[in-house]
Order: C-alpha cells, then structure tokens, then sequence
C-alpha cells in the first residue's frame, strides 16, 4: 500500500502541500493544509485525522481556520486526480 505513494506523483502531491502551507506562513503545516483541502471539498460531511498526542491535535485543530485560495484548491485538485503527471504540472519531487 505504501508503494501506492512513495512515487513521483505522491511526492508531488507532497511537494504542493509543502507549498501551500509555506504560502500561509511560518507555523502552517503541511497536514494542516491537507486537512483543510479535504474539508474545502464539495459533499465534504467528515475528516479522519489520526493524532497520537494533544500536540498534535491542536495542531490539526489549525485546519479549521485555514482557508485555501482558489488557486491552491485547485493545484492540490489537479495532482490528486486520477493519472496526473508530475512533469505536466511543474512541481518537483520532494527531497
């Protein structure tokens, strides 16, 4: 199942949310941007984050206020559907 990411385009997908969530600013995470993406989508009812300490619960919590812009909603669409290429959208594989 892991193999499932570990790819160019897991690591692109990685990469975009690494962006974004520098875009919001210092303190911004990456698995809150992807929580808020999730929420952000249509027919949206709920989220299964997994947190192993209070740490990071709070940390998730940040998703609820972070709005994502339109552009990035859809950079985020665009490399999680189904037969994206990395190298057609631009982003880099994650290091």
């Amino acid at each position: 199942m892991a193999n499932d990411y570990l790819n160019d385009r897991g690591f692109a997908a990685l990469a975009a949310l690494d962006e974004v969530a520098a875009a919001h600013g210092e303190g911004t995470t990456t698995a809150q941007v992807a929580l808020a993406w999730i929420m952000a989508q249509p027919g949206f009812t709920s989220a299964v984050a997994s947190a192993t300490s209070p740490g990071q619960v709070q940390e998730l919590l940040g998703a609820v206020a972070l709005r994502l812009s339109a552009p990035e909603l859809a950079a985020l669409d665009a490399l999680s559907a189904p037969g994206t290429d990395p190298e057609v959208t631009g982003t880099s594989r994650r290091t």
